[in-house]
């Protein structure tokens, strides 16, 4: 995944940058009720990237994340958490004599919600193994242009 981003701070081997991401609705020219709030037509996100391109405060670059590190990522934050989901109902109902009176379907639920947030616990705990990774870093592939005098929030 590549994008257009633009350096806000260096210190030392690292830039920090802000991509401006655009919704589809910042490119209709239509009027419509999805348009009167314009808190969904771009979001700004500030990332860490290896300034390997010895960047500037202002310079416009490319950066880019790897699409085996993306697709890992969302198997992670989408996958993982609907697997425990799913195997936490089935544990519980099957588990349900162990709670008294209350029937397969109730504990299956109860038990679903308590395995969804042992699956937050864990995707967490993976997520600072691997944020530390080189792997999973975004990294400068190129300057666009050098010392952008736009402004920069």
């Amino acid at each position: 995944m590549r994008e257009k981003a633009c350096v806000v701070d260096v210190k030392g081997d690292k830039a920090k940058v802000v991509v401006t991401r655009h919704s589809a609705c910042s490119k209709c020219n239509e009027d419509c009720i999805l348009g009167l709030d314009e808190s969904h037509e771009q979001d700004k996100i500030y990332v860490e990237v290896k300034n390997n391109k010895n960047v500037e405060i202002g310079d416009m670059v490319n950066i880019e994340l790897k699409d085996s590190s993306l697709v890992l990522g969302s198997l992670m934050i989408y996958l993982v958490p609907l697997l425990f989901f799913v195997i936490g109902y089935f544990v519980g109902a099957n588990l349900s004599f162990l709670f008294g009176n209350i029937s397969e379907e109730l504990s299956g639920i109860i038990s679903s919600f308590i395995f969804l947030y042992v699956s937050y616990l864990f995707t967490k705990k993976v997520d600072k193994k691997i944020s530390k990774t080189k792997k999973f870093q975004s990294e400068i592939t190129g300057i666009v242009s050098k010392n952008n005098k736009v402004g920069v929030d």
